[in-house]
């Protein structure tokens, strides 16, 4: 799209907001960060807090957008290798206003030969950012090596091919208040390989693969006993190297991933390419579960509880939690989450038991033979994060018809306030799930293991009207009233088996605001 062409459509939107009066920007999240970045699209990510554009809408406000008393207290990596243009606007997104209570310091680790200075990056303040250029290219393990020598106690890393949203860092960091695990996000290809590969091996092993260059967020003490066990190893250079393959792995834990965007950069050379990509990442997978194997092996011969001649590694015995995570994606717009129970793959392929860590490649590609292209095309069109991510016409869709215990949760990350009334939670739905709705509990909570309270008000559906989009007529807006202002967590949860599978094109909360 072209420089008149992305003019055009920015002009279009808001002469639409002025027009309807019902989109109520808020301007630090939802600015035209794809046409910044030239990455623009004929897909307008809308984030209204009506489709039904009635004027009492005018008085709502989205709800979102973390408080600003932060600390900053993480420190943002990226790699610089081919893509040296990405990697000067990644680093001017981490330098932004926007993620200033978040983000701390910013480093660029050059593996390329060719020297770079902090002259190169003029849209990031000098004292934020640093340059490491490496003697020699580190690939991989330069991140982990840089995360360590942070001055914060938590690193953000990504690959210089792809874009993570500011709303999507602050969602991470304001997880990680409450875990210690590393945070993944990932599109949906790579979230159907990890949920694949997930494998439970004895009582001991509960892991998977997860890639970090989608975005990943983690302690910086976790990247200092990742460096201190592939010493402890003895691991080689290549190995070392090559460190995304076995960090994941070698955790053993299940992996706390959550459905991203996906929004590709592209250009420069790729690392990863063809059969002989395939087989390197093949290659060093299969030893990372040697490595594991050998361990935790020796966990079923000595007591490994309080061990701490190993790092890194958890040693803990499985339980439900380790094994089972719910599906959860990140919002686009504003700071949050979007979970739930529901499954989109089939009951074969969430089977996590094997006889040895080695299979968990080879259930994968059993899977990826076996299944049914209807399947895997479900899985990668109707993503969870497809009810967040501003595009009205796209929507996640239930694999199978609903099931009583079917529950949709939305983390807005911080209590509501007292500055927020009249507020709800609304979601844009097809006729079928209006039916789940009304067979539904609508539930509030502050923390995951508080008792639930029940919403104020009944839901309350009425049609869209609207010609923007042909499908828009036979969808409608349902809304339910959430009064408990201390409240951070907003549920759906199905009470009785229906004969129609979820389908959500949009799902948000909205209220008034004092201010």
């Amino acid at each position: 799209m072209g420089r008149r062409e992305r003019i055009f459509v920015s002009s279009l939107v808001l002469l639409l907001s002025v027009l309807v009066g019902c989109y109520q920007y808020q301007a630090e999240y939802l600015r035209t960060t794809l046409n910044w970045f030239g990455l623009g699209s004929t897909q307008l990510h809308v984030f209204p807090t009506s489709f039904i554009f009635s004027p009492r809408d005018s008085i709502y406000r989205r709800v979102g957008g973390l408080s600003t008393n932060r600390t900053a207290d993480t420190t943002a990596v990226v790699l610089n290798w081919s893509r040296f243009e990405n990697v000067v606007k990644i680093t001017a997104l981490f330098c932004d206003p926007v993620l200033e209570n978040t983000l701390h310091a910013v480093v660029v680790w050059n593996n390329n030969p060719n020297p770079l200075s902090k002259f190169d990056f003029s849209e990031c303040i000098r004292d934020r950012l640093s340059i490491i250029n490496s003697p020699a290219n580190e690939y991989f393990k330069a991140r982990f090596t840089a995360c360590a020598q942070a001055p914060t106690p938590y690193c953000f890393i990504q690959d210089d091919d792809y874009l993570v949203l500011p709303e999507v860092i602050l969602s991470m960091r304001a997880r990680l208040d409450s875990q210690s695990d590393p945070i993944y996000v990932l599109p949906p290809h790579e979230m159907l390989s990890t949920q694949l590969k997930t494998t439970r091996a004895g009582p001991f092993v509960h892991t998977s693969v997860a890639w970090l260059g989608h975005g990943a967020m983690f302690p910086r003490s976790i990247a200092v006993d990742f460096l201190a066990l592939m010493q402890h190893l003895n691991m080689t250079d290549d190995e070392q190297k090559m460190g995304d393959n076995y960090f994941a792995i070698m955790r053993n834990v299940v992996p706390e991933a959550w459905f991203d965007q996906g929004i590709e950069f592209g250009g420069g050379q790729a690392f990863t390419v063809g059969t002989e990509g395939n087989e390197r990442n093949r290659k060093h997978f299969i030893r990372a579960t040697e490595f594991l194997e050998s361990i935790i092996l020796d966990c079923q011969l000595h007591d490994c509880s309080g061990r701490t001649s190993v790092p890194f590694i958890d040693t803990s015995l499985d339980n439900a939690q380790a094994s089972h995570r719910p599906s959860r994606s990140v919002c686009r717009g504003v700071p949050c989450i979007l979970e739930t129970s529901i499954s989109n793959l089939p009951t074969e392929a969430l089977e996590l038991q094997t006889s040895s860590l080695r299979q968990m490649l080879t259930k994968e590609d059993d899977f990826m033979l076996k299944a049914p292209h209807h399947v895997l095309k479900h899985y990668l069109d109707h993503s969870l994060s497809r009810a967040v991510d501003g595009l009205p016409n796209t929507a996640f869709q239930s694999l199978h018809n609903g099931s009583q215990g079917d529950s949709i949760t939305l983390d807005i990350l911080e209590p509501l306030g007292a500055q927020w009334s009249s507020v709800e939670l609304v979601a844009l739905v097809d006729a079928g799930t209006v039916e789940i709705f009304r067979q539904s509990h609508f539930q509030m909570r502050l923390h995951d293991s508080d008792e639930p309270v029940a919403a104020s008000g009944t839901v309350r559906c009425s049609p869209v009207r609207s010609s923007w989009l042909s499908v828009w007529h036979n969808l409608k807006e349902c809304s339910v009233q959430m009064s408990d202002r201390s409240a951070r967590l907003f549920s759906v949860r199905l009470e009785n088996d229906v004969d129609v599978r979820w389908c959500i094109y949009e799902i948000w909360m909205r209220g008034t605001h004092s201010s």
